[in-house]
């Protein structure tokens, strides 16, 4: 690895808070999502007990820590329904894999390997998914992403 990749990934999450300071939150969102995974390196670091940091993993953390920061409403006015039921037990379907298989021979090493699966599961596919329904789940919204897709 060169040197600009640990420069590109772990710079990447104060470029998105300052994405939050000059758009609006919506457009913030729009645009470290689709700068982050078109141009941050293809590549990751390993950290023992946490998932890899990577540029799906930069991109979500950095839009969420942005949104705690700058535009907390729109979180704590989301509500999850239902429909969100799916995500859920996606994202914690490692761990019952973990136990049902007993991987690593004891359940407290079952227990673990599943949580950090479930984990990088979070980082990987739950975040992207909630923020995407915490801004995006009305026409509004919609539409501007595909706008923002667009162009």
């Amino acid at each position: 690895m060169t040197y600009l990749v640990p420069i590109a990934l772990f710079g990447w999450i104060p470029v998105v808070l300052m994405f939050f300071v000059l758009l609006p939150p919506r457009r913030a969102v729009i645009t470290a999502f689709l700068l982050g995974w078109l141009f941050l390196p293809n590549a990751g670091y390993q950290f023992q007990g946490l998932p890899d940091y990577t540029k799906i993993s930069a991109t979500s953390t950095g839009v969420l820590l942005a949104a705690i920061l700058f535009d907390p409403g729109r979180l704590l006015a989301f509500r999850p329904r239902l429909v969100d039921l799916p995500m859920v037990v996606w994202c914690i379907c490692p761990v019952f894999s973990a136990i049902s298989n007993e991987i690593g021979g004891t359940l407290s090493n079952a227990l673990y390997g599943g949580a950090t699966a479930a984990l990088s599961q979070i980082f990987t596919w739950g975040l992207p998914y909630l923020i995407g329904r915490i801004y995006f789940s009305d026409l509004d919204g919609l539409r501007e992403l595909a706008i923002g897709i667009f162009i």
